[in-house]
C-alpha cells in the first residue's frame, strides 16, 4: 500500500488576514502538472481546502478557505475568493452542461 506524498505545505510565516481568518501561503513540495517543487501558490485556510492527490492548484493571491475544496484538475487563480464551495471537475462539467442547456432554451 502506497502512502500519498503531500504535494504542498502551508507556510506558517507567510500569512494574511482575510475576513477575520488567518490564511497560509502554500509551497509545492513536488512536481506535478505545470507546478514545480518550490513554487509558491495562493492562500489556504487549512490543508483540507486543496487536494494532495491530483493536479489541482491555487495560484497568485487566490484565497480558498472555510469549507471550500479544490480538487481534480481545477485551478483557482489570483483574485479568486472561494468560501464554502466544494467542487470537483465532474461537478463543474455537470453544472456547465446544465447552463448550456438552459441558454439553448432561451
Amino acid at each position: 500500500m502506497s502512502t500519498l506524498q503531500k504535494k504542498y505545505e502551508l507556510l506558517p510565516n507567510d500569512t494574511i488576514e482575510h475576513d477575520g481568518r488567518t490564511l497560509y501561503r502554500i509551497r509545492a513540495l513536488r512536481d506535478f502538472d505545470t507546478v514545480k517543487a518550490g513554487d509558491l501558490g495562493g492562500y489556504l485556510g487549512k490543508e483540507g481546502n486543496l487536494s494532495h492527490s491530483d493536479n489541482a492548484w491555487v495560484t497568485g493571491d487566490a484565497k480558498v478557505f472555510d469549507e471550500a475544496e479544490v480538487s481534480g484538475n481545477a485551478g483557482v487563480s489570483d483574485a479568486a475568493d472561494e468560501a464554502e464551495q466544494t467542487f470537483t471537475v465532474d461537478e463543474f462539467r455537470e453544472t456547465l452542461f446544465a447552463m448550456q442547456k438552459i441558454l439553448k432554451e432561451i
